[in-house]
């Protein structure tokens, strides 16, 4: 498969059955994630592996009710980004402007995490990127310590369903060239 078939197969994917993701190509799957760009090359992410049923159970009892499924996938991933590896700037030098150490890191991580659904979807799996969750309950369960920031849960499985495509927005409505047009003149 290649990366745009990927792009445009990928789903979120809310039933799974019970078959066991295969080590190889979970290890692949991280793999992407791992290989995913990140300024300064600092990859400041950290990849949680979840299999066991009662923490994935835990898991999906600290989310919000519609992300029940969470149970049910043979796989929860938890990504991570540390805060304080060697070279991070000091606690008094994280903020530039309106840019963050913390939204600096997240968003490096939510690349590495996008990465995993498109290869996820090239290995034949479902996912489904989950944000909605108390966070301490999440990092009671993982045993998160404080230096790494809990960016979301992605559920990781074969799926037991063929969600339908969802409405996009078309390209034409989303781009700008040169210089943003105010709302109404976009054509």
């Amino acid at each position: 498969m290649d990366v745009y078939d990927a792009i445009t197969g990928r789903r979120s994917v809310r039933k799974y059955r019970p078959d066991t993701v295969p080590e190889d190509a979970l290890q692949r799957i991280l793999n992407a994630g791992r290989l995913a760009p990140s300024g300064h090359n600092r990859q400041p992410w950290r990849f949680v592996v979840v299999r066991d049923g009662s923490r994935r159970r835990a898991l999906a009892a600290a989310a919000a009710p519609h992300n029940h499924f969470i149970a049910q996938a043979p796989v929860t991933l938890a990504f991570l980004g540390y805060l304080a590896f060697e070279g991070a700037p000091a606690p008094d030098a994280r903020t530039r402007g309106s840019w963050t150490w913390d939204m600096y890191v997240r968003y490096n991580v939510a690349i590495a995490a996008a990465y995993v659904t498109l290869a996820a979807t090239a290995e034949g799996l479902g996912t489904c990127w989950i944000n909605n969750y108390d966070e301490e309950a999440v990092r009671a369960v993982l045993s998160v310590p404080d230096g790494y920031a809990l960016v979301c849960l992605m559920t990781l499985g074969y799926p037991a369903e063929d969600p339908a495509a969802r409405p996009r927005a078309s390209l034409a409505s989303l781009r700008f060239d040169e210089i943003v047009k105010p709302a109404g003149d976009e054509q």
